[in-house]
């Protein structure tokens, strides 16, 4: 996937949506980033909905590709939807906008989940994705500890963990097939089964392509920690060759 050097994909989407909103009087339902090719860069979940597009299968291909009747128009209408191409200095946008779409009140929780997971797929490398999540996670887990290996051949190897202030809650490397949840693709729950410190731990598998490719543990409960698990999969992937 191409790389904006200038501008950071999540910066981009800001931007791209405060200027469709000022462009067409309301916020976006959903957004599309391309390269200068063409090619998505990113697509925000409400856009996948609205267009009907797996993003594990979108992301680095042509839009036109993808959808044969998207026009280079700045405006047009397809299948009752409002689309609105911006030119932007740091690459195409696109907004769709929902006429019949109904404005749900949503909770706040919905709400900072949802920017969460956007934030989450706008990462321009693994090291920031990891440095990103440590950081984000730490803000809200009330202290309980938490922790990602990433897969390193026959071994994981802990690329991020929270909060800085407390003990590890695995170790920093470990044979992958110590791990139950690894060996299994199914998650598990502290020792012994686990390289984990305690027992009140959750310890899940990130299958990426078929494989296991992260394990994510944390102990007691963590709502945003499995609010985002969903999606991290395919916020690896991006990274994985």
């Amino acid at each position: 996937m191409s790389r904006l050097i200038s501008v950071g994909t999540g910066e981009r989407l800001e931007l791209a949506r405060a200027e469709l909103a000022r462009a067409k009087g309301r916020n976006p339902n959903g957004i599309v980033l391309l390269d200068f090719e063409g090619r998505i860069v990113l697509m925000n979940a409400e856009a996948s909905r609205l267009l009907d597009l797996d993003p594990r299968r979108a992301l680095g291909r042509s839009l036109v590709d993808q959808i044969e009747e998207f026009e280079d128009a700045d405006e047009f209408v397809l299948d009752g939807l409002e689309i609105l191409r911006l030119d932007l200095i740091s690459g195409p946008a696109y907004g769709i906008f929902d006429p019949g779409a109904e404005i749900e009140e949503t909770s706040d929780f919905e709400a900072s989940v949802g920017a969460f997971v956007e934030a989450l797929l706008s990462r321009d490398s693994v090291e920031d994705l990891m440095l990103w999540l440590g950081d984000r996670l730490g803000e809200v887990s009330g202290g309980q500890r938490g922790a990602i290996a990433l897969r390193d051949g026959d071994w994981m190897v802990v690329w991020s963990a929270w909060p800085m202030d407390r003990g590890m809650l695995m170790p920093l490397r470990f044979m992958a097939m110590d791990s139950r949840a690894f060996r299994t693709g199914v998650r598990g729950v502290g020792d012994p089964y686990e390289v984990v410190v305690g027992c009140e731990v959750s310890v899940i598998p990130v299958v990426v392509d078929g494989s296991v490719m992260a394990l994510v543990a944390y102990e007691g409960n963590q709502p945003e920690v499995e609010a985002i698990l969903g999606h991290l999969g395919l916020a690896l992937r991006r990274f994985v060759d």
